[in-house]
């Protein structure tokens, strides 16, 4: 993969575009599985997301929506999705946007 280039920019669109893939199902799975503490962890990392927003504090705020991301997983309650998603959101992205 090149550092700055065509190469970089795909591998970022395709980590993307697995996340969606697995994201919509993975809120399907949370809309018929979630309980009510689920609720309440997604209410509150939304709310913590507008707070960062509004602050102006970008690291802050994607740290909390990768939270928020994580906690639809967790709803699922499926333990697979939630390492998926925290594979994907965690390290890789953060090792592209970096390099």
């Amino acid at each position: 993969m090149e550092q700055f280039g065509v190469g970089r920019r795909a591998e970022i669109l395709e980590v993307y575009e697995v996340r969606r893939m697995l994201e919509l199902e993975i809120s399907r799975l949370a809309a018929i599985r979630r309980g009510d503490k689920d609720i309440m962890r997604m209410r509150s990392t939304l709310d913590q997301c507008a707070q960062e927003l509004n602050a102006g504090d970008m690291s802050a705020y994607l740290n909390v929506d990768i939270e928020f991301h994580l906690s639809v997983a967790v709803a699922s309650k499926n333990s697979i999705a939630a390492t998926a998603i925290r594979f994907l959101v965690s390290p890789i992205v953060s090792r592209l946007w970096s390099a």
